[in-house]
C-alpha cells in the first residue's frame, strides 16, 4: 500500500519536495519520497558550505528521461540522483567544495559526474547504512 504524501512538503530548511518533481510536471511518486528525503539531507549539508544550490533535475519519468537523452538506467528514474549547480555561479568553487566534502566523508560518495561545459554536477549519493 502506498500512502499519500504532501507533494509540497518541506524536506529541510531550504529544500522542498517540489524541487525534485520531474520537469514534465509529474510529482515524485510516493514510493520514492524517502530517496528524495535522503538526498535533501545531504544537499542541505552542501548548502551550508557553498551557499544556495539549484536543483536542475531530480526525479524523472521514463518518457522525460528519454526525451532529454538520459541513461536508460538513470538514478533519476527512482529519485536517487540530482543535477545541481550553485545559485551564485561560482561553479569551480562549488565543484571543488563538493569533492572535498566527499573526501572528508561529510557527505557520501556515489555517482558524482561534473558537467563542466554546462556547469552542473550529477550527484547520486550512495545509499548506505554508514550515512543514514
Amino acid at each position: 500500500m502506498v500512502l499519500r504524501y504532501d507533494i509540497n512538503a518541506q524536506l529541510t530548511d531550504n529544500f522542498n519536495v517540489r524541487e525534485f518533481h520531474c520537469k514534465d510536471g509529474t510529482p515524485v511518486p510516493a514510493e520514492y519520497v524517502q530517496n528524495v528525503m535522503y538526498i535533501a539531507k545531504y544537499l542541505q549539508i552542501i548548502r551550508k558550505y557553498v551557499g544556495a544550490i539549484r536543483i536542475n533535475s531530480g526525479f524523472r519519468t521514463v518518457s522525460h528521461n528519454r526525451s532529454i537523452g538520459g541513461a536508460i538506467n538513470s538514478n533519476h528514474l527512482t529519485a536517487r540522483a540530482v543535477d545541481i549547480c550553485p545559485v551564485n555561479g561560482e561553479y569551480e568553487i562549488f565543484k571543488k567544495t563538493l569533492f572535498s566534502l566527499i573526501d572528508k566523508k561529510i557527505i557520501p560518495n556515489g555517482e558524482v559526474i561534473p558537467y563542466d561545459d554546462k556547469k552542473f554536477i550529477h550527484y547520486a549519493p550512495a545509499f548506505s547504512v554508514e550515512f543514514s
